[in-house]
């Protein structure tokens, strides 16, 4: 979409830092996930045979969601460039290789949002988008709720947004 490739113009791939910013980003868009749910995802639980990740949710749950085809060979062109043996998909750019953690996540997406001259780009606003993209796009709301995590259609509901304001503007980001 265009506001992937808005933002992913920021991150500038040619170095191990910045493609794990954009598998980051594209992960975050393509799944919907909580933010402590991508910063605990492990990379054996990454399946790209049936392009479905799984992931702790709240109360100690797991669920499996599925990931597009992009954010996946996004992830698999981090992977590739890291020399890590850590067992987390998301570590810091720099020697121990610790698992980044949820406020590091943050930064780097407020981050990349500065860069790209958008405000307020945060995880949450990443799943908003997911939720308000794929209810626009015809999904059953109820597999949406499944997707996210949710336990109430209404909780779902409130991430909705239609095409307006929790969503990442994408003409905003062509204008970059």
């Amino acid at each position: 979409s265009p506001a992937r490739q808005g933002l992913l113009a920021h991150c500038g791939l040619q170095h191990h830092e910045s493609g794990g910013k954009a598998a980051l980003l594209e992960v975050l868009f393509a799944t919907g996930c909580r933010v402590g749910e991508i910063a605990t995802l492990e990379i054996d639980k990454i399946d790209y045979l049936h392009k479905t990740i799984t992931v702790i949710g709240k109360g100690n749950k797991q669920r499996t969601v599925p990931i597009s085809d992009k954010a996946l060979l996004h992830l698999r062109r981090y992977f590739d460039n890291r020399s890590d043996n850590n067992v987390y998909a998301f570590v810091s750019n720099r020697k121990p290789y610790n698992r980044m953690s949820i406020d590091a996540i943050q930064g780097t997406l407020k981050k990349i949002g500065k860069q790209a001259n958008i405000d307020n780009v945060h995880p949450h606003r990443c799943r908003a988008t997911f939720v308000t993209r794929s209810i626009d796009k015809g999904m059953d709301l109820h597999d949406v709720q499944l997707i996210v995590g949710h336990s109430s259609i209404e909780t779902t509901m409130r991430y909705y947004r239609g095409t307006g304001s929790a969503s990442i503007s994408y003409s905003k980001l062509n204008n970059n």
